[in-house]
């Protein structure tokens, strides 16, 4: 079971995500709550689906800069690093960033 980032477009059904397993979504949430990252803090319960609207996107890709500078962990970077590039794709379709809990 994983945490899943999903960009589902709806004109041409073509569907992107990125996976977040368990342990890593602790840490990263953790990190956020400590250092008041209210977007990613919003993921706090690993079983439950999320919305990250297009126009929140900005903010969230800021808040994934952000928190780089405090992960230490390469596992924990490239997640970042790969979220980032889902949601550059997400605003570049003008879709939203939906977070599943499959």
């Amino acid at each position: 079971m994983a945490l899943d980032f999903i960009i589902e477009n709806n004109k041409t059904y073509e569907r992107e995500y990125l996976p977040l397993g368990t342990e890593t979504h602790w840490e990263i949430y953790t990190i956020a709550k400590e250092n008041k990252f209210p977007l990613i803090s919003r993921i706090s319960d690993y079983y439950s689906d999320y919305i990250f609207k297009v126009e929140e996107l900005e903010d969230f890709l800021a808040e994934i800069e952000g928190i780089l500078k405090y992960v230490e962990k390469d596992y924990q970077v490239d997640f970042l690093q790969e979220l980032k590039k889902l949601i550059l794709s997400a605003e570049e379709q003008k879709q939203n960033v939906i977070v599943r809990a499959d």
